[in-house]
């Protein structure tokens, strides 16, 4: 029937598949710098208390402080 080659000129059979290849090299590659990017967080205490960020959420605000504090700028007028 022809194959590829019939619709793109300048394709042969052995270098079609190095694009695969090199999309699978670089997939593993990047899959590696993940895998290593979850270990050293793993070890460096990233996912150690996971409990209080999600009570953080719920608890009140302190209350904010009076900037202006000393006893002449309440006296009245």
């Amino acid at each position: 029937m022809g194959g590829p080659s019939r619709f793109l000129p300048g394709f042969e059979r052995r270098g079609g598949m190095s694009a695969i290849v090199i999309l699978i090299l670089a997939s593993l590659g990047l899959a590696l710098v993940f895998l290593a990017c979850f270990i050293w967080a793993a070890r460096s205490g990233q996912f150690d208390d996971t409990c209080t960020p999600a009570l953080r959420v719920i608890a009140d605000d302190p209350a904010p402080r009076d900037p202006i504090s000393n006893d002449e700028s309440n006296k009245p007028l």
